[in-house]
């Protein structure tokens, strides 16, 4: 049974419709399967654990079935490939690489409870996610350009624990009208930059009662020129990509 491919093993490939990964790989290697154009569906079995950089680089793919056993998603994975619909990932996901699903199509995420990293750019430039976004407990940090011009991007919902948001997170995000933070510590922004193009005029910044005073007076977060508190989030946008409350 195969249980190794190299890097590069089947790049501009012309592969053609539906591709299943053997059961016995553990890993899918770096630029394996990258500018496989015609490949538009891709099964990953049970078993892998690791998709490595740019292995779906620029890959036609539209819809792809991910195993519970997979943890990692390394930078670039699914980069600029047509991955379109509802991106839902499996429980025990922990590492979303840079840029992993930048310039795709998908329309919203499932992210699980049990994700500590994401990284910069994850999902930059994906015009079609829309939605209310609520990202898991388990994330700390949300870092630089990770929605960056999520145009369609309706509202945030941030977890109790988040500790900072870098530069240009949600850059661009024109289409935000609801956030609303359970931290009850205002987290950390790098500049001000991070809500660039986002209308915080628009709309109430909704956190702890407690807390209100604590934003009203942090770093950024003081640019929003409404904010109240919140009793349980209500999705005011038409539609709702929940990623776990937190």
């Amino acid at each position: 049974s195969l249980n190794y491919l190299g890097t590069y093993a089947f790049s501009w490939n012309d592969f053609t419709g539906r591709l299943v990964i053997p059961l016995s790989l553990e890993e899918i290697p770096a630029s394996c399967f990258s500018s496989c154009l015609k490949i538009t569906e891709v099964v990953i079995p049970e078993g892998v654990v690791k998709i490595g950089e740019e292995a779906f680089y620029r890959v036609g793919i539209r819809t792809v079935i991910f195993p519970e056993s997979l943890r990692i998603i390394d930078d670039s994975a699914f980069e600029g490939s047509n991955y379109s619909g509802h991106l839902v990932l499996p429980s025990n996901i922990e590492y979303i690489g840079e840029r992993a699903f930048a310039f795709t199509q998908i329309t919203g995420i499932d992210f699980p409870e049990g994700l500590t990293f994401c990284g910069e750019s994850a999902f930059y430039f994906d015009k079609e996610l829309s939605g209310v976004l609520e990202f898991p407990a388990s994330l700390k940090v949300i870092p630089d350009d990770c929605f960056a011009y999520c145009s369609k991007l309706e509202g945030l919902v941030i977890p109790s624990g988040l500790e900072s948001i870098g530069s240009y997170a949600f850059r661009g995000c024109t289409s935000l009208a609801a956030i609303t933070s359970k931290a009850l510590v205002p987290p950390v922004m790098d500049s001000n930059n991070v809500f660039d193009e986002v209308p915080k005029d628009n709309f109430a910044l909704e956190v702890p009662e407690e807390s209100i005073n604590a934003y009203r007076s942090a770093p950024y977060w003081n640019e929003f020129k409404r904010i109240s508190s919140y009793s349980g989030f209500v999705c005011r946008p038409s539609s709702a990509n929940v990623l776990n409350a937190g």
